[in-house]
């Protein structure tokens, strides 16, 4: 060879040699980054371990408490297909072993108070309050709380404190206090009797929670939405037209504003000044949400209202289901339960405001079910328990319409 290919070779031997070095280097640092990080991940291990074993004894602790939403949650963590399907087994034929032996395992109890039935699973419960939002008007505007407890307390501002500007050197004066008020809404108890004929509880191909669930809704929503509108707060929600409503001048804290038509069971002498005061009596920190609501009678007098100056109507069609129509904007949902707009008879029929920051609706988590195949024979009947209440919350959110003189 020439001196000139021995010195190239010579030169890629220690090139490759160098190479090998410094990637031999890099390889051993990675092995010992490997080695901490594997001890690191032991650690994590261990340390996932005790947290588990925390998280058990947590559990351990809360249902020897009698803590039922915890009760019920763990069963849907650890049991939820397991325990759907043992749900589905008891609602087709009655068989509660299967139950029984998950919630003995489990150390947990789904008895509805020594009286038989169970409760059902959350996720199951999560459906039925979607039928319900879709069939109840109240609750697809207000705000809606679920509760482990039999109350959801509320404490509200109901005046709030002064402030001001000043120089740096100028005195203060004092401010007043903020007035509070706590407002206590207790949940009730509801129920529902669905019937099924055993052939439909034999049909495998059915979904026996979806029609149960769906059944229960149906037959709920309608009788809670009726005491979110008007309920006395005994032994059931209290109704928003259930308040005093007094004019301006009146109002206090506890009460709701009424804006008069000035004639009974009608609009009176101008309809769209009418409905531009209502519009206007709502403070506008709570017309983002604003709605309007109102039974169909209400409705249909509110399509003929043309403005003055223009000719147009002041109701607006919505061409697409899922969405309402609209009055100056704002939607307009409809509410059968409020009282119906009779000519010549005095009535709240509409309102306008904001619905999820004035009225609160609350849940009970649970949702008892009973079998029982004997006293609607040929049937079998489900008697189901769902608690729920309601009450104003905010009374500056919500404005009446009176159709009175």
């Amino acid at each position: 060879m020439t001196p000139n290919v021995n010195e190239a070779l010579d030169s890629l031997y220690n090139a490759f040699h160098e190479f090998k070095s410094i990637h031999d280097d890099r390889l051993n640092d990675l092995e010992e980054k490997i080695s901490v990080d594997n001890q690191i991940a032991g650690k994590i291990k261990k340390f996932d371990s005790v947290i588990n074993k925390a998280e058990a004894k947590l559990r351990e602790i809360s249902i020897k408490q009698g803590n039922r939403e915890t009760i019920v949650t763990n069963q849907q963590n650890d049991n939820s297909q397991e325990y759907k399907e043992a749900v589905a087994s008891y609602l087709r034929k009655g068989d509660d072993i299967a139950i029984k032996e998950i919630c003995t395992k489990a150390a947990l109890s789904s008895s509805t108070d020594n009286i038989g039935g169970f409760v059902m699973p959350v996720e199951v419960v999560h459906n039925m309050n979607k039928a319900l939002r879709s069939t109840s008007p109240m609750r697809s505007i207000a705000r809606v709380t679920t509760i482990s407890t039999g109350a959801l307390e509320v404490l509200i501002e109901k005046k709030l404190p002064n402030a001001g500007w000043a120089n740096e050197t100028d005195a203060r004066a004092e401010t007043d206090t903020p007035e509070m008020e706590k407002i206590n809404i207790e949940v009730h108890a509801m129920y529902a009797k669905p019937k099924a004929s055993q052939q439909l509880l034999d049909d495998s191909k059915i979904d026996i929670e979806a029609w149960l669930m769906s059944t229960i809704a149906e037959k709920i929503a309608g009788v809670e939405n009726q005491a979110f509108v008007d309920g006395d707060g005994t032994n059931k929600p209290k109704g928003f037209l259930a308040y005093d409503c007094v004019e301006k001048e009146s109002l206090e804290w506890g009460k709701l504003e009424i804006v008069k038509s000035g004639a009974n069971g009608a609009f009176g002498g101008d309809p769209a000044d009418l409905i531009i005061n209502v519009l206007n009596s709502l403070k506008p920190q709570y017309l983002k949400e604003a709605v309007w609501v109102m039974p169909r009678s209400t409705l249909a007098e509110v399509r003929k209202i043309r403005d003055g100056d223009s000719g147009r109507y002041l109701w607006t069609p919505n061409l697409e289901q899922a969405s309402p129509s609209t009055l100056l904007g704002y939607p307009v949902i409809i509410m059968d339960d409020m009282p119906a707009l009779v000519d010549g008879a005095a009535s709240k029929s509409m309102a306008f405001g904001n619905f999820k920051e004035g009225y609160q609706i609350v849940d009970r988590q649970e949702l008892q079910v009973i079998r029982d195949p004997y006293s609607a024979k040929p049937f079998v009947e489900f008697y189901a328990t769902k608690r729920a209440g309601g009450a104003v919350v905010d009374f500056d959110a919500i404005k009446v319409v009176n159709f009175s003189e």
